[in-house]
């Protein structure tokens, strides 16, 4: 993160020598760039009079992003943040945005292109998506697990689990530094310090310390949310919440590999409630509803199958608790079971009882909430099934409606 000019000419770009204005200065070297997320109006307080940063591209030859910060042009994807119009004009310039981003984009296609996305911005997912990283990342991090886990079971000896004493202590000194800025955090930037410190120290320990990579991996996703949260730039959806909760899934699994196998799955379980427990905990304080609710869904589910693994007994009854769950999910997934099972009974009565789908609706809706005499039919069984299950399945989907209104009210 870049706050002022200076920062921004020595990491991007080309100083000149004063005594040699042909001559460059040594300038910090900066491996490739995949992304970068830039400010369409850099307005730095110590940039000089005359650089025009929130001109892209050249025009009239004047000092602007691509003149004065030219490894720009290196980066593979350069997301322009605005909260204009993209095909509004500028003020000081007579080349509108969406010319600009053209114009770059047909010079440097395809070793770099440049997006515009407006505030308030999608999920770092969704632009990851968008440049068309997010699979090869996902790719790449497998790999990596893959790697450190095949060379530990090619040194000839059983691997104690752990990584080495001076990167754990690395790895815990980075820990306390991200949590200390969290505890103490007075801006979005020390949120995000703290998240980057945590990422840096999981993937420094490669999961193979489980127990610090797991609290490292739930401090991270805790700063980022917390972070997503604070931020009005920020666009927060289900949609988001569901892929993270996705990434979560998949990387404590990675780091739960390293447990031995009869305790990888509880690990994982135990790990994945945590976390999103959390989560939802700051959704909950943010006034984040739907997210707060997507996170509650997912704890109760973790938590129904963690009290199935303590408890075999259960397993047998594990379909009715995840229905119930599957009730209280959404309004929309409730109202679609009870008309689907309405759509049952009434086609079940019509065949029965060979009456008309009219008819045989308005006795069924009647047969839901009362428990009335009905003529026969052709299967002895069919008539006393839709004789008492009817009026069953309407009273607890009724009960399960209130239980649920009651406890969002509640929530809220």
């Amino acid at each position: 993160m870049l706050q002022n000019y200076r920062q921004a000419e020595n990491l991007l770009g080309e100083k000149k020598d004063k005594t040699d204005p042909d001559k460059s200065c040594p300038t910090i070297v900066l491996k490739s760039i995949d992304v970068s997320l830039e400010d369409l109006r850099l307005g730095f307080p110590d940039k000089e009079d005359g650089i025009k940063l929130s001109h892209l591209v050249p025009f009239k030859d004047e000092r602007c992003r691509s003149s004065e910060l030219q490894r720009l042009s290196g980066v593979k994807n350069r997301f322009i943040i605005t909260y204009g119009d993209a095909a509004s004009r500028d003020d000081d310039t007579e080349q509108s945005l969406a010319d600009q981003v053209r114009k770059y984009n047909s010079e440097h296609n395809p070793s770099s292109h440049m997006f515009v996305r407006h505030k308030p911005l999608a999920d770092i997912y969704t632009l990851g998506r968008q440049a068309k990283l997010y699979n090869l990342w996902r790719k790449t991090r497998d790999q990596n697990a893959e790697t450190i886990k095949n060379e530990e079971q090619n040194k000839g000896k059983p691997s104690n689990h752990s990584a080495e004493g001076i990167i754990i202590d690395i790895a815990e000194i980075l820990f306390g530094r991200a949590k200390k800025l969290l505890r103490e955090e007075k801006s979005i930037q020390d949120i995000i310090h703290a998240a980057l410190l945590a990422l840096e120290a999981k993937e420094l320990l490669g999961g193979k310390t489980p127990t610090i990579s797991l609290e490292l991996l739930d401090l991270q996703h805790q700063a980022e949310v917390l972070a997503e949260c604070r931020c009005y730039g920020t666009n927060y959806n289900k949609q988001t919440v569901s892929r993270r909760i996705a990434e979560i899934k998949k990387e404590v699994y990675l780091i739960c590999q390293w447990y031995r196998p009869g305790s990888q799955r509880l690990a994982s379980l135990s790990a994945r409630s945590k976390i999103v427990g959390g989560l939802s905990k700051i959704f909950a304080d943010a006034r984040q509803i739907e997210e707060h609710e997507t996170t509650l869904v997912e704890t109760r589910r973790l938590s129904g199958l963690l009290f199935v693994h303590h408890n075999r007994w259960a397993l047998p009854l594990y379909p009715l608790r995840w229905y119930f769950e599957l009730l209280q999910r959404s309004l929309a997934v409730f109202t679609f079971i009870v008309m689907s099972w309405f759509l049952f009974f009434v086609f079940l009565w019509s065949w029965n009882f060979g009456q008309s789908l009219g008819e045989s609706a308005y006795l069924v809706f009647n047969q839901l909430w009362e428990r009335g005499e009905i003529g026969v039919g052709q299967s002895h069984f069919l008539t006393q099934f839709l004789r008492f299950f009817p009026f069953v399945i309407g009273s607890t989907h009724v009960v399960v409606l209130i239980s649920s209104v009651h406890s969002r009210i509640q929530r809220k």
